[in-house]
């Protein structure tokens, strides 16, 4: 009973693990690798495993397979020692092959992808998000944040977490500010998708989460927040709500405002920062400013890269970052590790899932426009940082890209029940869990 409970909730099981601490904070384990691998072992030994299949997600995963397997013939070829940067590289990209292995198993499953779980495990994520930015709060106001904070935060003995909160950049179970930047952006978007959706709305409950998102959002000063994800906010909003959703919404928004300002503006130091970079992109927009010297200038980690010999460009280097802690672009990342051959075949994942997105029918409008924005909100991320690496991130982005697999792959048939309406395959097949 137990093993079929935890099948029937995988989705909500690894998305919860995703805001657990650490396991072992030294050796970088958190409790969501440990749940991420007990569920591909159960999965595997129910022979619950398919890999190619019609209505799959086959194609991506036999691209990301040759994408590992060539960093890793060149990480030998190359002789690199399997040391931790290596394992820790190795590592994060069996992972994200599991994440999809476990989710594709998931595709032939009828309760599973379909609008109305979507909808729900929607508001899961935003329930995480609002006990994250509890936790944001907590760090702003309170001198207790370490209590939490040395069971989420590795190496921080390096200073790097304590100097984000010496510039006013609180960021709860996350790492770094781009990382929650991501998270927050992705609540925010589902968040207007689920408004738009739900026809019994509590609104209460929905201006607390909208309040949670923006704080936690504009608290970790990230510019994938700020620059990405509030704009496509504002740009889905207009495309998909409706009249009466938009004047509800506009209330929720300037009430939400107002409450907001005067507590994140009195004495929050973050401020000055937002304040300093309106006025550095706005007094001299330059791609140089947007992302912070990564691009547009001769010293970010784009030119780095591109600089290396002919032979490191066309095959990599393997699963090293050469001493640094981040390349801070996954593309350069890619380009790093596995030279430009890889790159293509990121590249190829990339254009695979948006003409995918594109293809939805024009019934799925709305879920056609919110796959569109995420995929477009992770593409901006990956330009300076992780988008499908993204540690903690990465589970719920990848859970978007599955719902999308399930509309563009499927045909459906709407069948009424008590409650609400289940989509299941128009050919009549019946699907057991």
């Amino acid at each position: 009973m137990l093993r079929k409970y935890i099948l029937k909730r995988i989705d909500y099981i690894i998305l919860f693990s995703a805001f657990l601490p650490y396991a072992f904070v030294n050796a970088g384990v958190r409790i969501e690798h440990l749940v991420v691998y007990s569920m591909f072992l159960i999965l595997f030994f129910r022979h619950n495993f398919f890999f190619f299949r019609r209505s799959s997600f086959s194609g991506i995963l036999l691209i990301f397979s040759l994408l590992i397997y060539l960093i890793t013939t060149i990480s030998f070829a190359n002789g690199l020692d399997p040391d931790a940067m290596f394992l820790s590289n190795f590592e994060n990209y069996i992972e994200t092959l599991i994440l999809f292995l476990i989710f594709n198993s998931l595709l032939i499953k009828r309760e599973y992808f379909t609008i109305e779980r979507m909808i729900k495990i929607n508001t899961f994520f935003h329930l995480l998000l609002f006990v994250n930015t509890g936790l944001v709060l907590i760090e702003m106001f309170t001198p207790y944040a370490d209590y939490f904070l040395e069971l989420y935060v590795k190496n921080d003995a390096e200073g790097y977490r304590t100097a984000t909160n010496s510039m006013g950049r609180y960021m709860g179970v996350f790492n770094l500010p781009m990382e929650s930047g991501m998270a927050y952006s992705m609540g925010l978007l589902t968040w207007l998708y689920n408004f738009t959706q739900k026809k019994n709305k509590k609104i209460i409950l929905e201006f607390l989460l909208f309040l949670a998102i923006l704080i936690g959002g504009i608290a970790s000063v990230s510019k994938v927040f700020l620059m990405v994800g509030a704009i496509l906010f504002v740009a889905v909003f207009f495309m998909i709500g409706s009249i009466r959703n938009k004047l509800i919404f506009l209330f929720v928004g300037i009430f939400s405002l107002s409450t907001l300002v005067p507590l994140l503006t009195g004495g929050w130091r973050g401020f000055r920062i937002l304040e300093s970079q309106f006025i550095k992109i706005t007094t001299n927009f330059s791609i140089d400013n947007i992302t912070a010297g990564r691009l547009g200038s001769g010293s970010g980690i784009y030119s780095w890269v591109l600089n290396q010999d002919i032979l490191a460009l066309i095959f990599g280097n393997g699963f090293t970052q050469a001493g640094l802690l981040h390349l801070d672009s996954e593309y350069m990342q890619i380009l790093y590790q596995g030279g430009v051959i890889s790159l293509c075949l990121y590249l190829a994942i990339l254009i695979k899932l948006f003409i995918r997105c594109v293809s939805i029918d024009s019934k799925f409008y709305k879920e056609r426009i919110l796959m569109f924005s995420i995929l477009l909100l992770g593409a901006i991320t990956a330009i300076g940082g992780p988008m499908i690496f993204m540690n903690r991130v990465r589970i719920f982005f990848f859970i978007q890209l599955f719902f999308i697999y399930k509309l563009t792959h499927m045909v459906f048939v709407r069948i009424k029940t008590k409650e609400t309406a289940i989509n299941e395959p128009s050919d009549g097949s019946v699907i057991t869990v």
